[in-house]
């Protein structure tokens, strides 16, 4: 990679800045128990389900097996006023390494979050821990028509910042996430979630496992 002159760093947000999946399952889990959702079922919708999808995504698959209806932008805006709540009282832990991660790297490139979570609770997150300074581009859920894993968020976030996939390099840890990235012909690198096999991301992503190893390849 140091033969490219990369101008940006790319970030997902929710398992690669911070530490959320456990949250979200839990804030999704309770709703579900709200809803009279039995956990049998529960189960069944939990395992369709996979990091990377949107709050509006992961509602659907709950009416596709219960068969029940709602309100599927009221049920997402109650999650996320849930999460964003949790945030000001105990926040969201950062994923290791990446504050020392983002120290190193934000003097010579841009930096952005790339993200289909809604803006409110990208923010709280980075403003809770003192790090929204080092972004200058947040491109989430209200920015775009199609989530991850179409490449609009890529897209998008690279023409916002007026930059060419091949001077931006990308930072995932999902499969609809990485897709994404390669889909708006953008490098990526995966931190796998622990939901994945390494070996789904071989054709198009290099696996890593720190972040240590994406800046002795970019610095």
């Amino acid at each position: 990679m140091k033969e490219i002159e990369l101008q940006a760093i790319l970030f997902d947000f929710d398992g690669t800045i911070v530490e959320s999946e456990r949250v979200y399952e839990e804030v999704f889990s309770k709703w579900m128990w709200e809803q009279h959702i039995p956990f049998a079922v529960q189960d069944k919708i939990n395992a369709v389900i996979v990091p990377g999808l949107t709050w509006e995504d992961c509602f659907r698959v709950v009416i596709a097996v219960t068969k029940k209806k709602f309100d599927v932008i009221k049920a997402r805006d109650e999650v996320t006023r849930r999460i964003e709540q949790y945030i000001l009282d105990v926040g969201l832990p950062l994923k290791a390494g990446v504050r020392q991660a983002i120290e190193q790297l934000s003097p010579r490139y841009q930096l952005a979050i790339v993200s289909s979570s809604p803006a409110k609770v990208v923010e709280r997150a980075l403003r809770h821990h003192q790090i929204d300074h080092y972004f200058s581009q947040r491109t989430t859920r209200e920015d775009i028509t199609y989530p991850k894993p179409h490449p609009e968020p890529y897209t998008h976030t690279l023409q916002t910042m007026h930059i060419k996939p091949e001077e931006a390099v990308a930072i995932e840890d999902s499969l609809a996430g990485a897709q994404s990235a390669a889909a708006a012909g953008v490098f990526v690198y995966v931190w796998p979630d622990q939901n994945f096999r390494p070996e789904q991301f071989a054709d198009f992503a290099k696996v890593v496992y720190s972040f240590d190893e994406i800046i002795r390849d970019v610095l």
